[in-house]
């Protein structure tokens, strides 16, 4: 269920007696989902059933507000605060924590003078509430339970920059897995060597692969001049195209994955989304790669199992 229609369910069912009309309003394929959740709580005793609903209510607008603002990469924040006024600037940044504000100001391009004006203390929230919303919201999804590419902004940052460029790596194996011995010398002496024989691994990998893959992949390698770009950097750009196209069909989770990285990359992923194509089997060899960095220790799984924790613990107890 979208937030949406969770909080519109706990409504309906703390002013049950309008239950039937209300539901009837809504589109079919939506009503049919929230009257199925709604029997969920007939179980319970009316008083039972109003307490813990008034308890998931409130966490559930309280959720929605606090949309983890800090989790995105500042340049993000940069990029539109830089657009606002003096004063919307000073109201949003003053929200922040030092260490956020710093990394956020070190992302402006020019220097900007902070008002100094006083604004009550109601119209301060509502700014920021409003400037906040533009962006997704980047909470830790209550239902979800574990590291997926539906929760992939949850990593460090460092850990976000290791995923892609392992799948950077592997898809510009897939993309040079055709060309000649010499060609494959000179290029995987150009990458890092923690990288190489995960390149090597590529090329072998895309072997037995057919034409249509290394074709994609090829394409995906057309909008960077990789002759003179440096390996840290294009495997970055691919890989993140690559994860924008295996987002095509989910736009909110492309845009909080985009928002975890610096903005240029993040609107790569976004243009990939909307201009890139992906196979059915690529969603899973990104899971792959996933699985297999967090097996290798090079993403902090214990990290993000304690943001689900967090959660789940959150949720008040007596319904799954």
């Amino acid at each position: 269920m979208t937030v949406k229609d969770q909080i519109f369910l706990y409504c309906l069912l703390l002013y049950e007696n309008q239950e039937q009309q209300l539901v009837t309003l809504l589109p079919e394929e939506r009503s049919k989902v929230i009257q199925k959740e709604a029997k969920r709580y007939d179980r319970f005793p009316k008083e039972v059933r109003m307490t813990l609903v008034s308890k998931l209510l409130g966490y559930v607008v309280q959720h929605v507000r606090n949309r983890n603002i800090e989790r995105i990469h500042p340049s993000w924040i940069a990029n539109a605060l830089e657009k606002e006024s003096h004063q919307v600037l000073s109201i949003v940044l003053a929200r922040f924590s030092p260490e956020y504000r710093r990394r956020v100001l070190e992302n402006f391009t020019k220097t900007h003078l902070l008002a100094n004006a006083y604004i009550p203390p109601q119209a301060s929230e509502a700014i920021f509430q409003i400037f906040t919303a533009r962006f997704g919201t980047m909470s830790a999804p209550w239902g979800e339970s574990q590291l997926s590419l539906l929760t992939l902004f949850l990593l460090k940052q460092e850990e976000m920059n290791t995923f892609l460029r392992h799948v950077g790596v592997r898809e510009i194996a897939r993309a040079f897995s055709v060309a000649g011995k010499n060609a494959l010398t000179a290029l995987v002496t150009r990458f890092p060597a923690d990288q190489q024989e995960d390149f090597l691994n590529g090329i072998k990998s895309a072997s037995g692969e057919g034409s249509e893959k290394q074709k994609l992949a090829a394409k995906r390698l057309s909008k960077i001049d990789l002759a003179s770009m440096p390996m840290e950097e294009a495997t970055l750009i691919v890989g993140a195209t690559k994860l924008g196209a295996c987002l095509k069909k989910d736009q909110a989770t492309a845009i909080r994955s985009a928002q975890r990285l610096p903005h240029s990359l993040g609107m790569i992923l976004l243009e990939a989304r909307e201009e890139m194509e992906a196979e059915p089997e690529e969603e899973q060899e990104l899971l792959s790669i996933l699985r297999d960095l967090i097996q290798k220790k090079k993403i902090d799984q214990q990290h993000v199992d304690s943001l689900f924790s967090s959660v789940m613990r959150a949720r008040p107890s007596g319904i799954n």
